[in-house]
């Protein structure tokens, strides 16, 4: 998907008060915005030019995550969620599913 599709997919699902925007592995460690590679890079930016993103650490009840699952695998560094979530999987619906030049977009809303 290109950049215009990730907007227009952005629109459809609206938007709240609070989001958090995390960038992992795909074995879930979390990757630090500045050691990512250009395409990465620029979709971070294409979200932060149309969204607003909590510096807050806590995850609140309807707050929407973005979700980055960049093609590496890594063993060093922070778990992404940590334990604020407890099962990711009973407490988020999936919004949104993208592909972004080889990298992964997910939108979750906590419930």
């Amino acid at each position: 998907m290109d950049s215009e599709g990730i907007l227009r997919a952005l629109e459809s699902i609206g938007s709240t008060p609070r989001n958090h925007l995390f960038i992992q592995s795909l074995n879930g460690v979390l990757i630090n915005k500045k050691e990512v590679d250009d395409k990465v890079y620029n979709l971070c930016s294409l979200l932060e030019s149309k969204i607003s993103f909590s510096s807050e650490d806590k995850i609140l009840q309807n707050d929407c995550i973005y979700l980055i699952t960049i093609p590496l695998i890594t063993s060093q560094g922070e778990k992404s969620f940590n334990d604020q979530l407890g099962n990711l999987e009973s407490t988020q619906t999936l919004l949104i599913d993208l592909k972004y030049e080889g990298n992964m977009l997910s939108i979750f809303k906590i419930q």
